[in-house]
């Protein structure tokens, strides 16, 4: 299915660089690109200069404010459209003092995020400002993220949090037998294990079986979702895939792929959200640092400080995500926060095997925007994280 032609075509890519900035040893690591964005666009929205300019190349936003923000619009409006998939965004402001909060601000939030703008006192009781939006967070992803902000996240210098959820329940279009699924081997990087597998099911899919990669999508109800599974033959295959990860990189990969029957192995997936992945790195890494210094920060557009001297900056950002994939479907969640701080060929007629047997990629993808939702790697499936 064709992109929207209104959708930003490079919003998701901040979370393509995210991803790959975050690295790291986890043998199991998920993002939600989408998340990711939508938090960076809300400050970028209240942002001014050229801290704006550089946020704004980081989202791939490239026309006017007006224009972007329109695009934007879009964008969160039909991610929020009903259908056979339950995927709910919920965008929220949390404010210290909200009379000095641009009231243009919080009229773009509400009109192009969503997002309501509620008071809260950082700085008479930080924790239990930190424990009231996680609360928030974990409502709105049915209590798959329970702890976005860290202990120490929040303190009195605290100034505003624009928070961020994704919640993602999906159902297969051709669900897994249960009594199908049985322990199966799984290469990793010490050797072959075995786990339990989702085994033997005819598939009509899309695919691709080549030397060196193979690739399969998996289509949810309703059609306007799909999981996308990239399987590299070895380990070095597998980094430089996950180097090269981007859209363009996902485009290329799947050209060639032909609708045909597929015997499916794969294995269960429950990658947890704790602990929150620390963003700012990665941010910076991603090309926007002048949000970030306290020196540099021009986010006028968001709040007048209470004292002259004073300026808005972002002191901290964080994500958290988590996935769990089983013989009935998909149910994912991810969270974002942007602590605001003073200061092939046609198949054969025997349908062949597509056994994920080895490390891979996954992209849990909106097929109606081409915007990744949901983006990781397993490594090792015995690991929730």
């Amino acid at each position: 299915m064709s992109p929207r032609n209104d959708t930003p075509p490079a919003l998701d890519g901040l979370g393509y660089a995210t991803y790959r900035a975050l690295g790291g040893a986890l043998p199991n690591l998920v993002v939600s690109p989408v998340s990711i964005a939508l938090a960076v666009a809300a400050t970028w929205s209240g942002a001014r200069g050229e801290t704006a300019q550089e946020m704004a190349s980081a989202l791939g936003l490239a026309g006017s404010r007006d224009a972007s923000l329109s695009l934007l619009a879009s964008f969160v409006e039909g991610l929020g459209a009903k259908g056979a998939v339950e995927l709910a965004i919920a965008n929220r402001i949390f404010c210290a003092a909200r009379g000095s909060v641009v009231p243009d601000f919080l009229a773009t939030c509400e009109r192009v995020f969503r997002a309501g703008c509620e008071d809260v006192d950082f700085r008479a009781d930080p924790e239990a400002a930190r424990r009231h939006i996680n609360d928030f967070i974990a409502r709105a992803t049915a209590d798959r993220i329970r702890e976005l902000l860290p202990s120490g996240a929040i303190d009195d210098m605290t100034s505003l949090v624009l928070a961020n959820a994704v919640y993602l329940n999906a159902k297969w279009a051709e669900p897994f037998e249960k009594t199908s699924t049985r322990p199966g081997p799984f290469q990793t990087r010490g050797g072959v294990i075995h786990v339990p597998k989702m085994t033997g099911t005819q598939y009509t899919a899309s695919f691709s079986i080549k030397p060196g990669l193979r690739v399969l999508e998996l289509a949810y109800l309703g059609g306007k979702q799909s999981l996308l599974i990239l399987v590299p033959d070895d380990q070095d295959g597998f980094e430089k895939l996950e180097r090269d990860l981007s859209r363009d990189c996902i485009a290329e990969c799947t050209v060639g792929l032909e609708m045909g029957e597929v015997v499916v192995d794969m294995p269960k997936v429950d990658v947890s959200a704790a602990p929150s992945l620390p963003l700012t790195d990665a941010l910076v890494a991603a090309g926007i640092e002048r949000a970030f210094d306290p020196k540099r920060a021009d986010l006028t557009g968001i709040a007048d400080p209470p004292n002259v001297d004073e300026k808005l900056y972002v002191a901290k950002a964080f994500h958290a995500a988590s996935i769990r994939i089983d013989e009935e479907g998909t149910e994912a969640a991810a969270a974002s926060a942007m602590v605001v701080a003073v200061l092939g060929a046609p198949p054969p007629s025997t349908p062949p095997r597509f056994d994920v047997d080895r490390p891979f990629l996954y992209v849990l993808r909106d097929n109606e925007s081409n915007a990744a939702l949901f983006l990781g790697r397993v490594t090792d499936p015995r690991s929730a994280s």
